[in-house]
């Protein structure tokens, strides 16, 4: 085992010096040794946290991370080097080549930032506790909470909330339940017990009755109930605030609901944690008596209790009681309290790029943007009918996720509960769209206007997520939750094209079909990510995004090939198309970085960088690549693309060439015509072969009484294309009209062979 593991890393080793040493040859040797050096201590960076605020939880996450960044270094100086060899060398220097290339101007903007940051922004929690405290619960960080407020109780042992912070952080109980896996620190040694089982012999009686509650508490989510509200009703003090909370709790786990009622209304009389109580209350309420509309209804119109009463308490009970305007303004509170300002600017970025990404789609420039951004607002408002359809799914159907992760049952909801839906309100403005104007004339228009309603009802929905603290999650719903809602829409509106302009006057029932069809992908890709049952399987749900970015390529490629023929002089560039995606994908993730640090310090969001450059950098490679993998070939249809990753693009330089066409053969049919100039107007597919370039003649050539206008050029070599470079030698062949190009399945006898040209 030993020696495979020494091989592997000596293969491994071989590799990474090639690599590096290809990358980097043209490099002086000073830099080049200061570039290795930095490559053996880059894995290292994370230890260097360790002492800042405790050490990085994920640490073999973080050395992924790392060396993928290495690998992207590598590979970019590779890339670069290869460029410049290609296109620029003997035109510029490869530095001043270099400095211009926006990658490189991204990278140095990037590095900029990161200084500016580490220089200027200090840590909230490095001051004091009360800052640690505040900034652990922004972030979610039990540990971090556990320690900040045990020294905070210590401190002032007289302040009930920093113990029932304490005990419920160090429990990860409470607000703590949930952990997103940031960096935090250890935890602590002291059991809370002892600690308040120590403080009950001071002298003092209200430390007695604090130590009383505290072993209370500690005891209550060891789940020994009995010996819990023993430790409550010793405590003396009559208005103790937590003591009724839990004692409520108790007796609600013990089904004695008048009880539990009781003593939650006494917790919140007394106030200080009147808030949690008002929450059991309605949770208990909504559980075990929800056939009591009335006492529901009391309680969210109490002037006292309704701003702590849950939201989805107040859905219910106007759902029930039919109380149409009351339920909107519950449905729009429950979204807009997620709001806040980095959030905000996070989404309204991330639609920009998308928006703009199908903007560089649509080559010719067709559709004008106020459609687009109309269908985009109708995405973001119907998003709400997918709440209102949520609530009548659970509350008059019955139908929810299981409590207990069963497979099938939650498979089902899933798809039906979750992806009907969803796939149903993105698809209703591009229809309406279709209904009452005809701008949806052109293939590229149907998936055009489908992706901007997607991204309507992703930017409300990512509102929902980018809370003050879920900014870390930002860049990674912009680049997969925005791409799968386009994809998915897309699926929809691209079986309509395919029933309209492939097959005729199958529009509606392939709509009904690719529903289905989205409807279950959508299913399938949350199913992984909720169900516990399958959770270690998540990488599934990944597996499809991944398989998505390839189709949904597809699409776009398609809408684009079916476009007019004679349409093809405006070409879409892939490389200028993979620039701008890169760029403006990587310029999110700054933008969370940035935000992050702002609002918790460079440091977290130093860990937060160098842990996204890990799944960020592998999902980013496969949305980036694929998403402007675009190969316009006139009248071709793709149905599906996997991991296609040839140099079919490259053909489609030939496009706006102007070629000069010199006879090849002596005594051929078009000798006496040549030579003859014209330009590259379009790449065509003809029975499969979609190398075959639609060229046009300056002046037509007269042919057996026969004007010959246009031609298709193909590259007798593989490989090679029709353009000005010396030895490309061409077959010319002639077609009848130019209904002989457009028809879906072309003829033979409408094609032939006329010449063969070469090419000046």
């Amino acid at each position: 085992m030993l020696k495979i593991y020494l091989q592997t890393f000596l293969s491994g080793e071989r590799i990474f010096c090639f690599a590096f040493h290809s990358a980097t040859r043209q490099f002086p040797l000073r830099m080049r040794k200061l570039l290795l050096l930095c490559a053996a201590l880059l894995p290292a960076l994370p230890a260097l946290a360790a002492g800042s605020y405790g050490d990085w939880v994920n640490y073999s996450q973080s050395i992924m991370s790392v060396t993928i960044l290495l690998l992207i270094v590598i590979a970019g100086g590779m890339a670069l080097r290869f460029s410049y060899k290609q296109s620029y060398r003997g035109k510029l220097n490869f530095w001043g080549y270099a400095i211009n290339n926006p990658l490189v101007q991204l990278v140095g903007g990037a590095i900029a930032l990161v200084l500016l940051v580490n220089l200027l922004m200090p840590d909230p929690y490095s001051d004091n506790d009360h800052d640690r405290a505040r900034f652990a619960k922004y972030r979610q960080m039990p540990n971090l909470a556990e320690d900040a407020h045990q020294r905070l109780s210590q401190r002032y042992p007289y302040i009930l909330p920093y113990h029932f912070e304490y005990i419920s952080a160090h429990y990860q109980q409470e607000e703590w339940v949930t952990n997103d896996g940031e960096a935090d620190i250890a935890p602590g040694d002291v059991n809370p017990v002892m600690a308040y089982s120590q403080m009950g012999r001071e002298r003092s009686p209200y430390l007695k009755d604090i130590s009383r509650l505290g072993i209370g508490m500690c005891e209550y989510y060891e789940y020994s109930f009995d010996i819990a509200m023993d430790q409550f009703r010793a405590i003396q003090t009559k208005y103790m605030p937590y003591r009724n909370l839990f004692m409520g709790r108790i007796f609600l786990l013990k089904h004695q609901l008048d009880s539990a009622e009781y003593h939650f209304r006494r917790e919140i009389a007394i106030g200080q944690s009147g808030d949690l109580a008002t929450v059991a209350l309605a949770q208990m309420v909504y559980t075990y008596e929800r056939d009591s509309l009335a006492k529901m209804k009391r309680l969210i119109d109490d002037p006292a209790l309704s701003a702590q009463v849950p939201l989805f308490l107040k859905r219910f009970v106007h759902t029930k009681n039919a109380e149409l305007l009351p339920y909107l303004a519950a449905v729009v509170a429950d979204w807009w309290v997620h709001i806040q300002w980095i959030g905000l600017l996070g989404a309204l970025l991330g639609t920009l790029v998308w928006m703009l990404f199908l903007r560089r789609i649509d080559a010719l420039g067709a559709e004008p943007w106020r459609p687009v951004l109309g269908v985009f607002v109708g995405g973001a408002i119907f998003s709400f009918l997918a709440l209102i359809l949520y609530d009548f799914v659970r509350w008059d159907l019955d139908f929810y996720l299981s409590n207990n992760g069963a497979v099938g049952h939650d498979f089902l909801y899933c798809v039906l509960g979750i992806g009907v839906i969803e796939e149903l309100v993105k698809i209703i403005p591009f229809l309406l769209l279709m209904q009452f104007t005809k701008r949806v004339d052109s293939p590229v228009s149907y998936l055009l206007y489908a992706s901007a309603s997607a991204l309507g009802f992703a930017f409300v929905e990512n509102l929902m997520y980018f809370d003050a603290g879920h900014i870390g999650i930002m860049h990674g719903r912009v680049l997969v939750c925005n791409v799968f809602h386009m994809f998915a829409t897309s699926t929809i509106a691209f079986g309509m094209m395919l029933g309209r302009y492939r097959f005729g006057k199958l529009q509606w029932p392939f709509f009904f079909l690719f529903f289905l069809l989205a409807a279950l992908m959508h299913g399938f890709y949350d199913f992984w990510l909720i169900n516990e049952t399958v959770g270690l399987l998540v990488f599934l749900t990944y597996s499809l995004f991944i398989y998505a970015t390839f189709q949904y390529a597809a699409y776009l490629n398609n809408a684009l090939n079916q476009g007019q023929v004679f349409r093809g002089r405006s070409i879409l560039d892939p490389g200028k198309l993979a620039v701008f995606l890169t760029v403006g994908l990587v310029g999110i993730l700054l933008f969370e970085y940035f935000g992050l640090s702002i609002v918790y310090g460079a440091t977290l969001g130093n860990y937060s960088l160098i842990r996204s450059l890990g799944m960020g950098s592998f999902l980013m490679f496969f949305v980036v690549l694929n998403l402007s993998n675009i190969d316009m070939v006139q009248g071709e249809w793709i149905w599906i693309r996997l991991w296609n990753f040839g140099t079919r693009t490259t053909y489609n330089r030939a496009i706006g060439q102007r070629l000069r066409l010199l006879p090849k053969i002596k005594d051929s049919i078009l000798n006496a015509m040549l030579p003859a100039s014209g330009e590259v107007i379009a790449r065509v597919s003809l029975n499969g072969d979609n190398r075959f370039f639609l060229f046009q003649f300056d002046q037509a050539l007269e042919l057996n009484g026969f004007q010959l206008e246009y031609v298709l050029l193909k590259a007798r070599q593989d490989g090679e294309i029709p353009e000005p470079r010396q030895g490309v030698e061409a077959v010319v062949m002639a077609f009848r009209d130019k209904e002989a190009l457009i028809r879906r399945i072309k003829r033979k006898t409408d094609f032939k062979l006329l010449d063969t040209v070469q090419i000046e």
